[in-house]
Order: structure tokens, then C-alpha cells, then sequence
């Protein structure tokens, strides 16, 4: 297998124009290309959300009520960090705008390029809250500023269900690929749950940074970040109701049965 890490700015394009075989990409992404008719399925989901809200104060006493009167900043316009952050704070009952300036009553959210961005913006008093992924959380964290709520947990609590989190990245495979090579897949599918559970491992974390430095990644993993990036392996027989959920709520998508690839036997 040859191995590329692309940006994700640029993963929707390669899946789009066929460049590659097997992906891992925003879930949304390849519902996108699929629903486009593009010549994939989805065959697992393996990351379940790495969204955190960070800031000054206590974990233990912070609520989200705290938010209203205040200004957020956050990655991922127009994506999953606004629409799951957007998705709680309307669970909550919580009203929210967008804008730079403080509004009583409102949370004003402010979109940002990414996390370096937020922290920057912190750091200035632009903002008093900050939406971001892992790992820039735990670089949040060497700034000063704390990791105040799971958006994992509180999308999960949204849905009313119990969940490690929503399928924000899944595994797609060409579907001529599926239907020549389902031994081949079977076996992926093995390595990929391995490769969790040598996650998992503690002495193992360190060398992931520079395992995915070796396939063209410039991302910088700390240790305490890994166990945050939710990372697993859900089969799509296993989640496949949980991507239809996630992308009708937060992204307007309908998924067919057909988008998913679950083997007859």
C-alpha cells in the first residue's frame, strides 16, 4: 500500500477525481462524493470526534451556560465544528450569534483558520472561549488555557444516546476494489483494529508523530493528545445509522444503504 497524507483541503478533491484506492476522510466529505456519484463506499468510521472547548477557569465548575455574554472562537466554518457546537448550544437552549463583539444573552462566534488561530487569538483578549481539535488542544493547554468541555460527549448527550462520540472520519474504499479484493479488505479491516489497540498501548504514543511524518504529515502529535483524537474502528454494520444521523442533523446529507459496504457473508 502506498501511504500519502493529504491536506485536508485537498482530500475531497482526490477521492472526487478517483487518485486514490482507499481514504480516510471527513465522513461528510465522502458522503458528499458519494451522493455525487462518485465510485466509493464507506466501510468503517475511525475517528469519533477530537472537538474540544477550551479556555480560562475550572473544568470542574464550568458549564455551558457560561457561554452567553461572551465571544467563541472556532475552527471549521461551514463544517463539523460549527455544525456539532452549533447542534449543542441549540440542545441547551442556548442562543447564539456571529460576530467579534460580546453580546448579552448570546454566545457571539467568531471563525477562525485554524487552531493556531484561536490560541493567538486567546492570547490577545479577542475572544474568551475557543472551539479546536486535537492536537492543538493540548498546545492550548501549554498556553494556559484549559480543556473546559468534551463536544464529544456533549453531542452524544444531544442525541440522548451513549456514544464514544459521532463519526467524524470514516474509511472509504473504491467500490471496484471491494469487488475484487473483499479478502483484501477483510484484512485492512484487521490491521486497522490492531493498529487501535496498539494505540492504546502507552509506550507506543510517542512514535506517532514521526510514523506519520514518514507519510508526508507536518502534524505534531503530544502524547496526551492521542487518547482525546477518539481514534477506533466501527464497521459500517456497526455505525452505519449513526452516519445517517450525524449527516441528516448536521449536514442537510441523505444517505442511501447503498453508500455503505457491508459484506453479504
Amino acid at each position: 500500500i502506498d501511504v500519502a497524507v493529504v491536506s485536508a483541503a485537498l482530500i475531497g478533491a482526490e477521492v472526487g477525481g478517483e487518485k486514490a484506492d482507499i481514504a480516510i476522510m471527513p465522513t461528510n466529505a465522502a458522503a458528499n462524493v458519494i451522493n455525487k456519484g462518485g465510485k466509493y463506499k464507506i466501510v468503517a468510521t475511525n475517528i469519533f470526534g477530537v472537538l474540544y472547548l477550551v479556555g480560562q477557569g475550572d473544568k470542574a465548575s464550568f458549564s455551558l451556560n457560561d457561554l452567553p455574554g461572551t465571544v467563541v472562537l472556532s475552527i471549521g466554518q461551514k463544517n463539523t465544528p460549527q455544525y456539532v457546537f452549533e447542534a449543542i448550544l441549540n440542545d441547551n437552549h442556548i442562543a447564539f450569534d456571529y460576530g467579534t463583539t460580546a453580546v448579552p444573552g448570546k454566545v457571539i462566534i467568531n471563525f477562525v483558520a485554524d487552531g493556531s488561530a484561536v490560541i493567538g487569538g486567546l492570547k490577545a483578549g479577542t475572544a474568551d472561549f475557543g472551539v479546536l481539535g486535537e492536537p492543538a488542544v493540548t498546545i492550548a493547554a501549554t498556553k494556559g488555557y484549559n480543556n473546559l468541555y468534551d463536544l464529544q460527549k456533549g453531542y452524544a448527550d444531544t442525541l440522548g444516546v451513549e456514544a464514544l462520540g459521532y463519526p467524524q472520519a470514516s474509511l472509504v474504499v473504491k467500490t471496484s476494489v471491494l469487488e475484487a479484493r473483499p479478502d483484501f479488505i477483510e484484512n485492512l479491516l484487521v490491521e486497522l483494529e490492531s493498529g487501535v489497540e496498539w494505540l492504546n498501548v502507552e509506550s507506543n504514543k510517542g512514535t506517532v508523530t514521526s510514523i506519520l511524518s514518514n507519510a508526508g504529515s507536518v502534524t505534531t502529535f503530544p502524547v496526551d493528545s492521542i487518547a482525546r483524537c477518539n481514534v477506533g474502528l466501527k464497521r459500517a454494520s456497526a455505525v452505519k445509522g449513526d452516519i445517517k444521523a450525524f449527516m441528516t442533523s448536521c449536514f442537510n446529507i441523505t444517505l442511501t444503504d447503498d453508500a455503505f459496504y457491508i459484506p453479504t457473508v
